[in-house]
């Protein structure tokens, strides 16, 4: 479904962003993050990347 809609492609992308941001801030806010290991953005997009298993267990 997902290699032949790029509607549902981006669809997912959209639940993945959406899903990672409150873990994200949590990170943030508890002391997890650590200035010098990863910049904010990339710290974000391991949190999407976590966030993205979930999101295709979810779609299947």
């Amino acid at each position: 479904m997902l290699r032949a809609s790029a509607d549902e492609r981006g669809d997912l992308a959209v639940h993945i962003l959406l899903d990672a941001i409150d873990p994200y801030l949590l990170k943030l806010h508890d002391g997890t993050w650590q200035p010098g290991r990863a910049s904010l953005p990339t710290y974000f997009v391991g949190a999407c990347i976590d966030e993205r298993s979930r999101g295709l267990k979810s779609r299947s």
